[in-house]
């Protein structure tokens, strides 16, 4: 079976929500709401407060949103998160020099909201041309097959976050910003139209790049051109002054449009811990498969052995009939001895049928007896102890009648793949012993495998629990076995280790006593 490939976009209801928050502030307007709050909240309207509010959040949002997207980048390597980092970080950049001026940290020589106004044009153009550049590279590169390493995209798009920053810092030492806004004419603010026209070109080379890599933040970033080009529509022709209705509708807008990116890249994320968690399952079975196999020969001795004592048994009974010497005695006999090769196969095909059935992984924890734990383990490769001359002992401790909280399949295949390691490590040497142990530690017990392998002899212990590592050369193992192994140990609370410290082969695992 494949490895899982579970659907990866935007969800739906978040796409239909962003749409939403997008025509929200229009159809609002058009309700005849007034958003520029011009109500006096001691000496600044409430208008002005609740865009630093807004401002204040835009920056926190884009900032994050910026970290995210680097992080994106260097995990997975993506090539269009730096490019969406660089974008926000630039206009992150102008929103925190506004907010600066804002509380007097930085002086502005133009009128406050000209001040504004600057902060808010240089940030979108920085944005959106960063965004429509970027893009187009990455898309031009896919075709002509340029693909730059992962560290210098960051390095420039910190190059562009400090070059937007100082064009915002260089625009507020103006004392006048002719051309900004036009209260007057048809278009309120004239240079609002390019960030306009950079995000609507942007949203269509989103969309090619994201047939060619489609996924979440993909999808996201197609998503954002919509609050986007809202929030210019709103500058471009509705906003009359700083702090009005639709200056407000655009700055509510701004914050949507960055936070879309950041909730793209968070489903990327929780996609990807979902389908980690869907294939380590499969592993698990995949491995749980491999210890079978591995065990299928002992366990064709295990049940024909006994049917042969079984036919055997049979043959005398029906020689015995047709000589007529079949007494009451000799048939009881007879049967005693049949009943207690049934029950060494029904022993044998229990153990089986509790390894390989599937059990969820939220499984409630039940106490089981330890001696049952030891016991299966041993009936399903104790056959493969006897075929290559392997002494085994088990030694519970003291702790035959207690039980341990488990989910008992689980921990009979840490058992089986601990003795399928042993087994695999010992068969070659002269000296070939298996000994497991119990022993009581506090509110635990733990279990150790030993055999006869020296220590010093095992290279690469560092790997050993690697996925798919393996010591056993190649066909002969799977590398699945230790790491399924410990990350069922830890779900149990408990900890799977090398005895760094044993002269012998040892590994030890804990489990909680009941």
């Amino acid at each position: 079976m494949p490895l899982t490939t579970r659907p990866t976009g935007f969800p739906g209801w978040a796409a239909a929500v962003v749409a939403l928050l997008s025509l929200a502030p229009a159809a609002l307007h058009l309700g005849g709401a007034d958003l520029g709050l011009p109500a006096a909240a001691g000496p600044r309207p409430v208008g002005a407060m609740a865009s630093v509010v807004m401002e204040w959040t835009a920056a926190l949002v884009a900032l994050s949103a910026a970290a995210l997207a680097f992080a994106h980048h260097l995990a997975q390597g993506s090539r269009v998160a730096p490019v969406v980092a660089a974008a926000l970080l630039c206009s992150g950049m102008a929103d925190v020099l506004r907010l600066l001026a804002e509380f007097g940290l930085v002086r502005p020589a133009a009128p406050e909201g000209d001040a504004v106004l600057a902060t808010w044009t240089m940030g979108r153009l920085f944005n959106s041309s960063v965004l429509l550049l970027g893009a187009g590279l990455v898309l031009w590169g896919d075709r002509a097959g340029w693909r730059p390493g992962r560290r210098p995209l960051p390095a420039a798009a910190s190059v562009l976050a400090a070059v937007a920053a100082m064009f915002a810092w260089f625009s507020l030492g103006f004392p006048s910003l002719p051309g900004l806004a036009r209260p007057d004419g048809a278009v309120a603010r004239p240079w609002e139209f390019y960030p306009f026209l950079l995000y609507f070109v942007a949203g269509f080379v989103f969309l090619e790049l994201r047939s060619r890599t489609p996924g979440a933040f993909m999808s996201s970033l197609v998503l954002a051109a919509l609050p986007n080009m809202a929030a210019q529509l709103h500058m471009l022709y509705g906003s009359a002054a700083a702090f009005d209705a639709h200056f407000n509708s655009a700055h509510f807008l701004k914050v949507v449009a960055y936070a879309v990116p950041l909730a793209g890249i968070v489903c990327e994320y929780v996609h990807a811990h979902g389908r980690e968690r869907e294939n380590e399952a499969l592993l698990a079975g995949t491995a749980k498969s491999a210890a079978l196999g591995e065990m299928a020969s002992g366990i064709a001795h295990e049940i024909n052995d006994p049917l042969g004592v079984v036919g055997g048994y049979a043959g005398v009974l029906r020689i015995k009939a047709e000589k007529g010497e079949l007494d009451k005695d000799a048939a009881l006999d007879i049967a005693r001895k049949l009943e207690g090769v049934v029950e060494r196969m029904k022993a044998v095909v229990l153990s089986l049928r509790r390894y390989s059935m599937r059990e969820d992984g939220d499984a409630a924890f039940e106490a089981v007896p330890l001696d049952r734990v030891l016991g299966e383990a041993f009936s399903l490769g104790k056959e493969r102890f006897r075929r290559h001359s392997i002494d085994y002992g088990a030694d519970a401790g003291g702790l035959g009648g207690a039980r341990v909280l488990c989910r008992e399949v689980e921990v009979s295949q840490v058992m089986l793949n601990l003795l399928n390691n042993a087994v695999d490590a010992v068969r070659g040497l002269g000296e070939k012993w298996i000994r497991v142990a119990a022993r009581a530690r506090g509110r635990l017990v733990e279990i150790r495998v030993t055999d006869s392998g020296m220590l010093r002899d095992l290279k690469d212990r560092g790997r050993l629990f690697e996925p798919f590592f393996t010591t056993k050369g190649r066909g002969r193992g799977t590398g699945l076995g230790l790491s399924i192994s410990r990350n069922i140990v830890e779900s149990h609370g408990g900890r799977l280790r090398l005895d760094a410290g044993s002269e012998r082969t040892s590994f030890v695992f804990t489990l909680k006593r009941a």
